[in-house]
């Protein structure tokens, strides 16, 4: 779910100018034309505001919630093949971070919509269980988890045709990628091994040691993970507001 409901916000926020948005969008919310100056800065500064506003308000009027902390009731991943093969169940967990996104870059032509942000930390805590095998080392475990990517850089690309006919017509988030990466990335897993300290401490030692081959090997399920939820919330809005309120013609 990371990225969910921010991604929904981008894509509402093309139009004919640069105003205060009023009808069925978000109040507060900017939109910017094609036919506009500088199109591809307004987009950008209207995709920061428009992260702000989720990051602390959300949108209840699209059941959206604040997105900083964001709060997951399970996680589930399970990697089974490559030299990290765990299972890992994460659950009452909260992700944090949001509210320090920075939107670096952003273009939407035609059916398609890429972004490109920095957030200084995003930080994963909550309740963990794991079992299975690091590198050349079994693992297991069950309590507390505290996952930190320090510098993280946030990728996504996905196309947005449209469904429907006349001026009901929306869009339709499909085909999402989506990538993480981090100058760093620590890991902290409390009472692993039936809370023997010295495995434990020993354990967490060795995944920080090796975050990049462990991130690596993780990451894609996690991605594929947030990308669904992306896709899940989006779409909720994108139901509620035409593809002709969104991108005027």
């Amino acid at each position: 779910m990371i990225l969910k409901i921010l991604l929904a916000a981008f894509l509402s926020l093309t139009a004919i100018q640069y105003h205060s948005v009023s009808g069925a969008l978000p109040p507060g919310w900017r939109t910017c034309g094609k036919s506009h100056p500088d199109y591809n800065k307004c987009l950008k500064e209207a995709a920061q505001l428009a992260v702000l506003s989720i990051a602390n308000n959300g949108q209840k009027k699209y059941g959206v919630f604040p997105a900083d902390p964001l709060h997951f009731e399970k996680i589930l991943l399970d990697q089974s093949s490559g030299p990290v093969r765990v299972k890992v169940d994460f659950s009452e967990t909260d992700l944090t971070g949001f509210k320090n996104l920075v939107i670096e870059g952003i273009s939407w032509n035609g059916a398609e919509m890429a972004f490109n942000a920095s957030v200084p930390k995003l930080n994963l805590y909550g309740d963990y269980r794991i079992q299975g095998r690091v590198l050349v080392l079994p693992i297991v475990g069950q309590g507390i988890s505290n996952i930190t990517v320090s510098g993280a850089r946030i990728m996504t690309r996905w196309n947005l045709p449209e469904k429907g006919k006349g001026k009901e017509k929306h869009f339709h988030a499909e085909n999402l990628g989506l990538k993480v990466h981090g100058s760093k990335v620590d890991f902290h897993f409390t009472n692993l091994f039936n809370g023997d300290k010295r495995l434990g401490d020993n354990m967490n030692k060795f995944l920080n040691e090796n975050w990049e081959v462990i991130w690596e090997e993780i990451q894609p399920a996690i991605q594929d993970s947030f990308g669904a939820a992306i896709k899940e919330i989006s779409n909720r809005i994108f139901s509620r507001i035409s593809s002709q309120e969104l991108l005027p013609s």
